[in-house]
């Protein structure tokens, strides 16, 4: 907003191509289908995408949402260095931008890193402790690690976060059945089965 006139000043041209580029790109790399990365037409469709994001981010070098999309591209392409590099730089842009922050959870897990991925959710469920998400995958990670009572802990407050979730809540079941904990195990697949009745 223009302090003198009160009026909100005009976004700049580039910065509406950019975002445009970047919407267009991240439409291809959500829609690509599953396989191998080297898939002729798969890696077309990223150079594509890789494309439109370089100039997305000539015409507006502090997008945050063109280096995260950037990183998915490369990581997509099997680029692991650059992908890396794409989402730091989107995060030093945008700290909670979660494109990039499952990205590098992603990266960490291809490095069989459970412990950096798990640092990094960690610092994500500090910062947005409403990211349902971010709890649940925490909580899968921590379970691979032999962390039950983390994982435990994860996943309730994933379903805090948000209750209807019945894959988190059969995930909680197990634990608390596991654990000693036979009633509240119950009462966790009950609930899973009322949200979503054959899935539990």
């Amino acid at each position: 907003v223009d302090r003198h006139s009160g009026m909100k000043e005009p976004v700049p041209r580039a910065h509406v191509s950019a975002y445009r580029e970047t919407a267009e790109a991240r439409a291809i790399l959500t829609d690509l289908p599953p396989g191998d990365a080297n898939d002729r037409s798969k890696r077309r469709a990223v150079e594509k995408a890789l494309r439109k994001l370089r100039k997305a981010r000539k015409q507006d070098p502090e997008s945050a949402d063109a280096w995260g999309w950037a990183g998915v591209a490369h990581a997509t392409a099997g680029d692991w260095d650059e992908a890396r590099a794409a989402y730091l730089r989107a995060l030093d842009l945008d700290p909670d931008l979660a494109v990039a922050v499952y990205g590098l959870v992603e990266d960490a897990l291809q490095q069989n890193d459970l412990d950096e991925a798990a640092s990094i959710l960690g610092a994500r469920c500090e910062r947005i402790y409403w990211d349902d998400q971010a709890h649940a995958v925490l909580g899968e990670i921590l379970l691979r690690s032999g962390q039950e009572q983390g994982a435990m802990l994860a996943f309730g407050n994933s379903l805090e976060a948000w209750p209807e979730q019945p894959d988190v809540l059969s995930r909680l079941g197990g634990l608390l059945l596991s654990s000693g904990r036979p009633r509240d195990s119950v009462r966790a697949f009950a609930l899973a089965t009322e949200i979503a009745p054959g899935r539990a």
